[in-house]
């Protein structure tokens, strides 16, 4: 960590389905925090991909709209 600087301390804090979770290590300057998604599965992540919007979950949202413009598409409902 640089001298001066204080690591946020986001534990508790959700952006879109990520909710912050503990601080994991340093890593090239950057924080990498464990992070649970709103469907369940934990991971790691830098911080500053999930608060400047990059990172919004695990990959499900982008599972859930891909579904979504499938069935909107084919006009046909998937499950």
């Amino acid at each position: 960590m640089r001298q001066g600087r204080r690591r946020e301390n986001l534990t508790g804090q959700k952006f879109n389905r990520i909710t912050f979770i503990d601080f994991v290590e340093m890593q090239n300057g950057h924080a990498i925090w464990k992070v649970k998604c709103d469907c369940g599965v934990i991971f790691n992540t830098y911080a500053s991909t999930v608060k400047y919007g990059t990172t919004k979950s695990c990959g499900c949202l982008k599972a859930e709209n891909c579904k979504k413009l499938f069935s909107k598409d084919n006009g046909t409902e998937t499950n």
